[in-house]
């Protein structure tokens, strides 16, 4: 698994890439537009998704143990 900044990953999901092989187990992804992203089948566990916008998220299978999805 391939570990990413903050900024990389948040620029991958803006240009629609895969994140498939990216390491987001505890990723802060707080306070950020996710909207539309493909974040299906992936390791969010305790990962910081507060007050970020998820609409129309695809979350399909996606590991979600301990995430903080507050807001």
């Amino acid at each position: 698994m391939t570990q990413m900044s903050r900024e990389e990953i948040i620029k991958k999901i803006r240009s629609g890439e895969s994140l498939a092989d990216i390491n987001l187990r505890g990723v802060d992804l707080s306070y950020e537009s996710l909207k539309g992203a493909n974040l299906s089948g992936l390791d969010l566990s305790e990962a910081h998704l507060q007050n970020s916008n998820l609409e129309g998220v695809n979350l399909q299978g996606a590991v979600l143990e301990k995430a903080f999805l507050f807001g």
